[in-house]
């Protein structure tokens, strides 16, 4: 979807994600459950989002969608920066899974109605912005 991840990308992820598992351990024996480390992809993903690390994040969206292709928070933020990056297909097919698990998520009609927007498809636009 976006270019490669630059090597320098890749190494500061990892590290970043590692660090993060790190502090969630309570207990070196113990390890976090399947949600937990969804939880904390999650914030790792959007917080290079909201940094503008588009090619990270998108990286960090395709793993948890590997871990959980039907976590509507990941499909939706994923759709989001397909938006961004002017993927307009690929946000409506990622939007519209989020909506087809969860079809009053607010997040995803809203998102969704922008996309709709961009593609001047005001009517279904507005009927999202509705709902």
């Amino acid at each position: 979807m976006l270019s490669e991840l630059t090597l320098t990308n890749v190494h500061s992820l990892m590290d970043s994600l590692i660090r993060m598992f790190d502090t969630a351990k309570i207990d070196k024996d113990l390890s976090i459950s399947k949600e937990q480390c969804i939880e904390l992809l999650l914030k790792a993903a959007a917080e290079r989002h909201q940094g503008g690390q588009l090619e990270a994040a998108h990286f960090v969206y395709e793993e948890i969608l590997t871990i959980d292709s039907k976590n509507i928070v990941a499909l939706q933020l994923y759709g989001v920066l397909a938006s961004q990056v002017k993927q307009f297909d690929v946000a409506m097919n990622l939007l519209n899974k989020a909506l087809s698990l969860s079809p009053d998520y607010t997040d995803g009609l809203l998102n969704r109605g922008n996309v709709l927007q961009e593609l001047q498809r005001f009517e279904d636009a507005v009927a999202d912005f509705s709902r």
